[in-house]
């Protein structure tokens, strides 16, 4: 049989065929991820009322074999989650924990969170919906919610986790949805508010943020067991109605293997020409929404330290945010001779920075709408673990870790006088740098690791599942190694 060869005349440019088809694609991703994140409001009310439902007849879980290391199927479903810095820290120093208790984290994300990869090994990067420039990125994290729940439920049907921990992020209740689907209990990790969220979308009071306290109101009514980092976020939640029994108070931690006293920092202290001089060390990032680092406080203390001595020379650790910040006020007080800066640091290499500092400051102040200061700063576990003197805000939760004269030095929240005192206190007395440093880190090595955050997440896992199953107990014999383990802020006596 012979074959025609079909020559296209010359005239005719095959450009405008791709162009079409590349036109066609484009546009069924935006019918896809549209029509995704209208079904997903159309499921939210549906969802609440199945909930509501769920009072009237008792969920049974399906319970892994006694004996067996439990699955945890941590899922990250943050269409922002892809920058360093505490959150990023948290959540793999959260699985590392998790990993010396001898549990396996099965993790699933929608963006890559830097570190998270070399730390887990069952770790998945789930396809997010895109849209165009121009369209608002909250219509995608919309659609994300059946999007992940569809992805996830492929990997996680095949390794049945016993339980599903979802870190609450803005408008998503894929956590919900799997948890009910795979007849597990659900732990939610809430971290801020849905109305602090919002805000820092930019969204405020229009429809998405109603859109994202309604999410987040069904997210607490669905949970088993809610995880909060402070008793200021607890607060908050029994404040909106929440049963106190449901919430857990769980501090942030830090690898006290990793950020340890006797680390050699003599390469980074010549390169950054810190030789000779005792060091004040900062870590943080900047940004319009996270003021609460009370950066320019330290910053604006600079000037006051410096004109009583020297030989003391600040060092600024972050990203470029943060010295601009920094620069722009040390360019105003003439300043900028006594202030040193590090970018972009890994998180793995953090720890030869903080060991290259003498004093390690962490001037917390309250959140910019007035309200308490609801966090735990992964960087002042990591200041104790290293074993140095520490100059914080006595706020919140950082009042209860530290204790005045005991294991730091406190200052009030955005007291410039205060903190240049405190840092100069400190400058002049070695013994007193090594005391409070010893008694940090004996505080950290106590109860403020990642092992002891996991071991606090199993037993609230524990007391979920027997609460909900008929028929069961609960017993110290039936909780993973290590026991029960109760966060205690440090004794003030």
């Amino acid at each position: 049989m012979r074959r025609k060869l079909l020559l296209l005349p010359a005239s005719h440019d095959p450009a405008p065929v791709g162009f079409t088809i590349f036109t066609f694609m484009k546009l069924f991703t935006v019918v896809t991820t549209l029509f995704s994140a209208f079904l997903a409001l159309v499921c939210a009310p549906l969802v609440l009322i199945c909930l509501q439902l769920e009072r009237f007849r008792r969920r049974p879980f399906r319970v892994s074999a006694s004996g067996d290391s439990l699955r945890i199927a941590y899922i990250l479903t943050d269409l922002w989650g892809g920058k360093p810095g505490g959150a990023a820290s948290h959540k793999a120093g959260f699985c590392k924990g998790l990993q010396e208790w001898d549990h396996i984290p099965t993790v699933l994300v929608s963006q890559p969170v830097p570190g998270l990869d070399r730390v887990v090994r069952d770790y998945h990067v789930l396809p997010a919906p895109t849209l165009p420039r121009g369209f608002p990125l909250t219509l995608c994290v919309l659609a994300n919610n059946l999007a992940f729940t569809r992805c996830a439920y492929r990997i996680l049907r095949s390794c049945r986790p016993g339980v599903i921990c979802h870190r609450h992020s803005h408008m998503n209740y894929a956590g919900v949805l799997l948890s009910r689907i795979l007849k597990v209990p659900f732990i939610l990790e809430y971290n801020s508010p849905a109305n602090w969220k919002a805000t820092a979308a930019a969204e405020g009071h229009s429809l998405f943020g109603w859109i994202g306290r309604f999410v987040e109101k069904l997210n607490l009514l669905a949970t088993d067991r809610i995880m909060v980092v402070s008793d200021v976020l607890k607060q908050r939640l029994v404040d909106d109605g929440i049963q106190p029994d449901r919430i857990v108070v769980n501090p942030n931690g830090a690898d006290a293997e990793l950020f340890r006293p006797d680390i050699d920092s003599s390469a980074i202290r010549q390169r950054l020409q810190l030789e000779g001089k005792i060091v004040v060390g900062f870590a943080g990032h900047h940004n319009s929404n996270n003021t609460w680092h009370g950066t320019k406080y330290l910053a604006m203390a600079v000037r006051k330290v410096a004109e009583r001595r020297k030989d003391v020379q600040f060092l600024f650790i972050g990203d470029q945010g943060l010295v601009e910040l920094v620069s722009a006020i040390a360019d105003a007080e003439g300043t900028g001779r006594f202030i040193s800066y590090a970018t972009s640091i890994p998180h793995p290499e953090m720890p030869a920075y903080y060991a290259a500092c003498d004093i390690l400051v962490s001037p917390h102040v309250h959140m910019a709408d007035g309200s308490t200061f609801f966090g735990s700063p992964v960087k002042i576990f990591e200041y104790m673990a290293m074993g140095k003197p520490i100059v914080a805000s006595g706020i919140a939760q950082l009042a209860e870790l530290l204790k005045a004269h005991k294991n730091a030095l406190l200052t009030k929240p955005g007291d410039v006088e205060g903190i240049a005192e405190a840092i100069l206190t400190l400058a002049s007395d070695p013994e007193l740098r090594r005391r409070l440093g010893l008694a940090a880190r004996e505080t950290c090595l106590s109860q403020c690791t990642w092992k002891h955050n996991a071991q606090r997440f199993i037993d609230a896992y524990h007391e979920a599942l027997h609460q909900r199953t008929p028929g069961s107990t609960t017993s110290d014999a039936e909780h993973p190694p290590g026991g029960r383990h109760v966060f205690r802020p440090a004794d003030g006596n």
